[in-house]
């Protein structure tokens, strides 16, 4: 049969079904309690024509448009409506503070199981009101670029949206909840809500000062002052790996033709096999697990989720957020896992997760929620021991001690005098990603390492749990 034709019917299919659909139905005009940030509703009033009970389910899908970041919040109402009747709705509508086109989206379905998957012949409304959240001249001179934060915190529903940022930022500033609704032109309500949140989630203290941030705040004039110590460092490393590179080539070389070493890169059998893929290696091996944990914890691998996930993402004494621009951001990341220290992720920049739909929940039970790297972009797998990788590693890292312990000293000095020394730990993980990143690139470029898969690994001692 014509494809063509089977498309066509189908079509005509869907659309009857459609209309059989919304002649059950008269829907009302929608209207917001309100066109702000935070908690609001969407009233309307739907009537069940039809001679028999139905259920329907209503969806409220927030999206952003034209501005820095895009949130999105869905939230889902059931109704069960008898024959002839009708119903005052009152949906829920979650609106995150972001800056630019607001597109509230409000549909309808006619289901028979609430528990099935909305599908389009059921959809029997669909009604968009667009307005628009416009960055004030005021707040514009103060936040004068992109405000960052460490990669996995940037995608949960807590700092997906400018606002949090730029609160945060602000109370840093030392600006008053009354300062910040002006300079957002925000509802004080829902400043202060929001502040109570963040308080609550540990992310601000009460000081003699007023309120503060338990983070790292790091602004253009603190980047420019660490840089010179930064550049600094990753170029003294370049030089050094142009040396150590081919000298770890020749020790992965001998160890093959002693026979300690397979050489198979694809050995499975084999913890050494992974020496054959330089790059993960060098980024990986070297460059987090080792000199990584050296400068940013003082040797002992770290682990970013400690208290918590990917998901949920509150990052502890490794928190932190960057007011300074996109030259002075690193998007990568590295954490150990598990008591034993016997697994680690890293990457040179951050990877779509995909997350359980409750984590939220979760995490209030203190359970940790499933998630997994996106299928399009997932991260490459490898087991190591100690043993094996430790010489042609040490073979890297030779020369690097002093490097490491002057870049150390001189961010530190930067970070401790404005009055951020308790959380040092925080702008080192910043200053460690800028390094990893302009580093790899530049070894990248001169084709002394070439990436493998996405740029996300982890490695695994064989056995571990």
């Amino acid at each position: 049969m014509n494809a063509k034709f089977i498309t066509l019917v189908m079509a005509l299919m869907m659309l009857m079904a459609a209309s059989a659909v919304s002649a059950d139905f008269t829907v009302g005009k929608v209207s917001l309690s309100s066109k702000s940030w935070g908690n609001q509703t969407a009233t309307f009033k739907i009537e069940n024509t039809g001679a028999i009970y139905k259920t329907v389910v209503a969806l409220s899908d927030v999206t952003f448009s034209g501005g820095l970041l895009n949130p999105r919040r869905v939230e889902r109402k059931i109704i069960l409506i008898a024959p002839e009747e009708s119903a005052e709705v009152e949906l829920p509508v979650t609106i995150p503070g972001e800056f630019g086109n607001c597109n509230v989206r409000v549909r309808l379905f006619d289901v028979v199981d609430t528990l099935d998957q909305l599908l389009p012949t059921q959809q029997f409304y669909d009604d968009t009101t667009t307005f628009t959240f416009e960055m004030s001249p005021e707040l514009k001179k103060i936040i004068s670029e992109y405000i960052h934060v460490p990669a996995f915190v940037e995608n949960n529903d807590h700092f997906d949206n400018s606002f949090i940022r730029v609160l945060l930022y602000l109370i840093y500033l030392g600006k008053s909840s009354g300062d910040i609704a002006e300079l957002c032109n925000a509802d004080p309500t829902f400043v202060e809500y929001s502040i109570a949140f963040l308080e609550g989630e540990g992310y601000l203290k009460i000081t003699g000062g007023g309120l503060t941030p338990t983070f790292t705040v790091i602004n253009t004039e603190l980047a420019q002052k660490a840089r010179p110590a930064i550049d600094k460092a990753i170029e003294d490393l370049y030089q050094l790996l142009l040396i150590n590179v081919p000298r770890y080539e020749n020790n992965v070389r001998a160890l093959v033709a002693e026979g300690i070493l397979t050489s198979n890169p694809e050995d499975l059998i084999d913890p050494g096999s992974v020496l054959h893929h330089k790059y993960p290696v060098v980024l990986g091996l070297f460059l987090w697990h080792t000199l990584g944990n050296k400068y940013i914890n003082d040797g002992e691998p770290f682990d970013i989720f400690e208290d918590s996930d990917p998901c949920n993402a509150m990052m502890g004494d490794y928190m932190y957020l960057v007011n300074a621009g996109e030259k002075d951001f690193g998007r990568g990341f590295y954490y150990a896992v598990d008591g034993a220290k016997q697994r680690f992720y890293c990457g040179i920049r951050p990877m779509p997760i995909q997350c359980d739909p409750k984590y939220r929940d979760f995490a209030k039970k203190e359970r940790k929620p499933a998630w997994s790297f996106d299928r399009s972009h997932s991260a490459v797998f490898y087991t190591y021991t100690d043993m094996k990788v430790q010489i042609p590693v040490s073979m890297l890292n030779k020369g690097t001690e002093s490097i490491i312990s002057k870049l150390q000293y001189d961010v530190d000095k930067v970070f401790n005098t404005d009055n951020q020394g308790a959380y040092i730990k925080g702008a080192r993980y910043w200053c460690w990603n800028l390094v990893v990143q302009e580093l790899v690139e530049k070894l990248e470029a001169k084709k002394i390492i070439e990436q493998e898969g996405e740029g996300t690994f982890s490695f695994t001692i064989p056995g571990a749990k």
